[in-house]
């Protein structure tokens, strides 16, 4: 197993992670459909910000 290979504060950190990753899968119980299209909505959020950062800089 790659875990005995892992040093003892790895382990630690990994299973952190894994249960800040659980607490968000049980907070935001999200389908598959929506995850697929979560970057392109992260994308048209992103560029929509700077699209208005642009506009008010050059008001």
């Amino acid at each position: 197993m790659i875990l005995k290979k892992i040093s003892y504060s790895g382990r630690i950190l990994i299973f952190r992670m894994q249960t800040i990753v659980n607490s968000f899968n049980k907070l935001l119980p999200v389908g598959k459909k929506v995850k697929k299209y979560l970057p392109f909505f992260i994308g048209f959020k992103l560029l929509t910000f700077t699209g208005f950062l642009t506009y008010i800089m050059n008001r």
